[in-house]
């Protein structure tokens, strides 16, 4: 889920998303780090913790700069990566516990430099509403992916906007249909 929400801050950066083992750097990572000629990298992660990475770059005689990304959970993640964006207008709600709808929405969220926020069904976790507290004068639009059945209509109550003019719940039947609800709504992408 951390590599869904962190599409828009790679887009917004013009970089690569590279996968590890939990907090393991496999070689192929390894290997288009010192191919690309990587000098920053952003963990967005909890297991990869930056001294471990620091003394993994040290012994392969990399110099790379680390910023720690990863919170206690998903939902800090989530909140620290939105808050590396830069210029954001509309911000993106999806449930954090199934990766559907963020997969559905990712690729729109990253080409409209979106935050992806994940939430519980019936409580918008702190990191979200402090996020949110932050930018609500500057959000013009907020798209919550997911029927009621994913995020329940108090928690789309309490996030910014007025529902039909600028917050709008992107959901079909099921994942299929809301894959292709998320479709329509940025097909001008």
């Amino acid at each position: 889920m951390d590599a869904l929400t962190a599409a828009p801050l790679a887009k917004s950066l013009d970089a690569p998303i590279l996968l590890t083992r939990g907090d393991k750097v496999p070689d192929a990572t390894l290997e288009a780090l010192e191919q690309l000629q990587v000098q920053e990298v952003y963990t967005v992660t909890g297991a990869l913790k930056k001294a471990d990475l620091e003394k993994f770059f040290a012994d392969k005689e990399l110099e790379i700069t680390i910023t720690e990304l990863g919170g206690k959970d998903r939902f800090e993640t989530s909140a620290n990566i939105a808050d590396q964006l830069e210029n954001v207008e509309n911000v993106v709600i999806a449930y954090a516990y199934k990766n559907a709808d963020a997969v559905s929405v990712a690729s729109a969220a990253a080409i409209e430099n979106m935050p992806i926020l994940l939430t519980k069904k019936n409580v918008l976790p702190d990191p979200q509403a402090d996020y949110l507290a932050t930018i609500k004068d500057q959000v013009q639009k907020t798209y919550v992916v997911g029927g009621e059945a994913a995020i329940s209509p108090e928690v789309f109550a309490e996030l910014p906007g007025t529902e039909d003019e600028s917050k709008f719940r992107i959901a079909g039947n099921d994942r299929y249909e809301t894959n292709l609800e998320v479709l329509k709504a940025f097909d001008s992408l």
